[in-house]
């Protein structure tokens, strides 16, 4: 069952102000953190709604239905987040139409995120997905392999390095997510202050629907909510 128009909006309105609340209280500018909101649960039509209630940055977790939805979509100017596990064999369905990919866990998907976004003559922005929690079941990158990918990436032109990605441990608890954060961001800061004339990393993709609030104290820019938004109640 998909949400109202009404529900969606009430929701949408709430996760805001809960949003700007924890800005306040972590004493940030709200505008320096954005929404994507996380649409791979509901159709279509509910996503063209939430981008009418003005959410135009939207996250899908497969590049299937990311093109699908681009396609059912198409006249609604929204900015498109690729969230989810990206394999190379799937590259062809988001670079074309993704402001972002959040995913980037290999330098072989980097390398060939470049060598297709060169072949379609455009520069694909992307952020690198570390692995803080240490999980085995998550992707993502060691923060000891960072230096070296954006060595890498320092010598391509079909991609934009904009920052990190991460995601909280699955049992966590707020106090355990605010540390897995904070230890996001000072591995940016850190990475930042060492390639920043290249890669300043302005963004930081962390906090989903249970731990924005902590995301938000940890420095984060991008918000990955999804359930929060389609509550029926």
């Amino acid at each position: 069952m998909q949400p109202t128009r009404e529900q969606l909006q009430r929701n949408l309105r709430q996760v805001q102000q809960e949003v700007t609340e924890a800005c306040a209280l972590a004493g940030r500018d709200p505008n320096s953190v954005r929404i994507v909101a996380v649409t791979k649960y509901v159709d279509a039509e509910t996503t063209r709604c939430l981008a009418e209630l003005g959410q135009l940055d939207l996250g899908e977790n497969r590049p299937q239905q990311l093109a699908e939805k681009v396609s059912a979509i198409n006249s609604t100017p929204i900015r498109w987040h690729m969230i989810g596990h990206l394999q190379r064999n799937k590259i062809k369905l988001v670079v074309p139409t993704c402001h972002m990919i959040h995913s980037v866990d290999s330098l072989r998907l980097l390398e060939a995120i470049n060598e297709f976004a060169l072949q379609s003559g455009t520069v694909a922005e992307c952020l690198l997905e570390i692995n803080i929690s240490g999980e085995t079941a998550k992707h993502g990158l060691r923060a000891d392999e960072m230096p070296s990918l954006l060595e890498a990436a320092a010598g391509i032109d079909g991609v934009k390095v904009q920052g990190l990605m991460a995601m909280s441990g699955l049992d966590s608890t707020p106090e355990e997510s605010l540390r897995q954060f904070v230890a996001v961001r000072e591995l940016r800061d850190s990475l930042a202050e060492q390639y920043g004339e290249q890669f300043p990393l302005p963004e930081l993709s962390m906090g989903m629907s249970g731990d924005f609030p902590q995301a938000i104290e940890a420095g984060a820019t991008l918000l990955r909510i999804g359930s929060r938004l389609f509550e029926i109640n």
